[in-house]
């Protein structure tokens, strides 16, 4: 006999996240739902992926729309794969969950 693994999904606290859909959703698929705190991008990676990414963007000159699309993805995989933030996030905190 197999048994069915946990699954969590860490959210923030946009509006939509809390949703009854959301919640409804969440209970048919056997997903635990986990809020962070409110106020707390500092728990969140993607804000701290969005802050890299707009520390580095800032220092361009955004000559076109393709441009600054070609460059938000460079610098989005920039910061996902050198810097490591989602590793750095999940050593300090899913071991505490």
């Amino acid at each position: 006999m197999q048994t069915e693994q946990r699954i969590c999904l860490i959210l923030d606290n946009y509006s939509i996240h809390k949703s009854a859909f959301i919640k409804k959703i969440a209970l048919h698929l056997n997903i635990t739902l986990i809020y962070l705190s409110p106020y707390s991008p500092h728990l969140n990676p993607i804000e701290q992926i969005w802050r890299q990414m707009k520390r580095e963007i800032k220092h361009h000159y955004l000559e076109s729309r393709e441009f600054l699309q070609e460059l938000t993805i460079k610098t989005y995989k920039k910061s996902i794969y050198k810097t490591k933030v989602h590793d750095k996030w999940l050593e300090t905190f899913i071991t505490k969950v």
